[in-house]
């Protein structure tokens, strides 16, 4: 994904979660999605219907209400000539703002991704990647998309020791503990498939297989393991720790075969970052005010940001809250919409400047040092 559209996806994400937090005023909310191809008359249509089923609801504010915010969907699809590509998404009708008061809310999204039968947001272009970290103690079973990880299975095992207890014969002793292995393998398997197989086909674009000791290995050989999950392996990783420290040990030794997964990217510019600031070479900065006045200065080669900053552009400042950070007579002054978001405001204006622009997570120990001890914007230097 080139950074333009990195930027587009940014700036939606951002458009949904502000439509996440609206509370609506009643039952005057209403949601309209229309699918690629289809027509704008047909919506219209149905618009025309509900409209005329609104006339039966008993309290006459919320029918006003409701007929009112079907007017305005009305007037927004005629403004529309043909359905985007990956359709449209409209959002209308009264909201309940921070401070009590109603007000009006029309809104108009193409998603970054084709609608089906209704709106569903990929949360990153780069696919989802299976893992399996596997010890003696227990198997993790995880994906990771972009940035977000998710953990699908824990699942706990006590396996014998390898040498037999006083009272039973070396032989007897083997013969249980391969028992109990071999039923844990299967095991895995079952919970494997049952993650990452549906409907006969697999979910996700590879898998990496992680543990200790050989039993990652004796897992990939054996035929209990569904030979579809045994062709997707991307990577055997040698894992020292288990749960959730192994999941995060994993993602990194795999970095290899994941360089287009945004979370390995992240790893991997923050981990230039650290290098430059451990090293004191001079080329970075972080925090507001030093980032803004490099930025001002027209020192800064990229810049790095956490996706859900709370900083604002008010007028021609920076304000965290109701504290003014930093104040600039030009970096700001092109800023004909008001108040917004910093990551927004970066989102529009980067090019004016020529800079790159890298946003992170917290999803990563990286990320999160990157958050809590820097103040969550820096800067590498030309």
């Amino acid at each position: 994904m080139s950074d333009t559209n990195h930027h587009e996806l940014f700036k939606l994400r951002k458009k949904i979660k502000q439509l996440e937090a609206v509370q609506g005023n009643g039952t005057s909310m209403i949601t309209l999605v229309i699918p690629p191809k289809e027509s704008i008359s047909k919506s219209t249509k149905l618009l025309t219907d509900e409209y005329g089923a609104a006339s039966n609801i008993k309290s006459r504010t919320n029918r006003l209400s409701v007929q009112t915010a079907i007017r305005s969907v009305q007037a927004k699809l005629q403004l529309i000539p043909r359905v985007p590509v990956n359709g449209v998404a409209i959002f209308c009708g009264e909201a309940v703002g921070s401070d009590g008061k109603i007000k009006k809310i029309t809104e108009a999204i193409e998603p970054s991704k084709s609608i089906g039968f209704g709106l569903e947001m990929v949360d990153e272009d780069d696919g989802e990647f299976g893992f399996i970290n596997v010890n003696g103690k227990g198997v993790l079973i995880a994906t990771l998309s972009g940035t977000m990880k998710t953990v699908l299975v824990r699942y706990s095992v006590q396996l014998p020791k390898k040498h037999s207890r006083g009272g039973q014969s070396a032989l007897r002793f083997s013969r249980l503990r391969d028992e109990a292995r071999h039923n844990y393998i299967r095991k895995i398997a079952e919970i494997a498939g049952e993650c990452f197989v549906k409907d006969n086909t697999i979910g996700v674009q590879g898998i990496i297989l992680a543990g200790c000791a050989d039993l990652k290995t004796d897992l990939q050989n054996s035929e209990l393991f569904d030979r579809k999950l045994r062709g997707k392996i991307l990577a055997v990783v040698d894992c020292e720790y288990g749960g959730e420290s192994g999941f995060n040990t994993a993602v990194e030794a795999s970095a290899g075969v994941l360089g287009n997964v945004k979370l390995v990217q992240e790893k991997e510019i923050l981990k230039k970052y650290y290098e430059d600031i451990a090293l004191d070479t001079g080329k970075v900065t972080y925090g507001i005010t030093d980032t803004i006045k490099a930025l001002e200065m027209g020192a800064v080669e990229s810049v790095i940001i956490y996706e859900d900053l709370e900083v604002d552009v008010v007028g021609r400042g920076v304000v965290i809250g109701d504290k003014e950070m930093y104040n600039t007579p030009t970096i700001f002054a092109v800023n004909g919409s008001g108040n917004m978001a910093l990551t927004e405001w970066l989102v529009d204006n980067h090019h004016r400047f020529g800079v790159q622009l890298h946003f992170v997570s917290d999803s990563s120990a990286e990320g999160s040092q990157f958050v809590k001890g820097l103040g969550g914007i820096g800067a590498f230097l030309r």
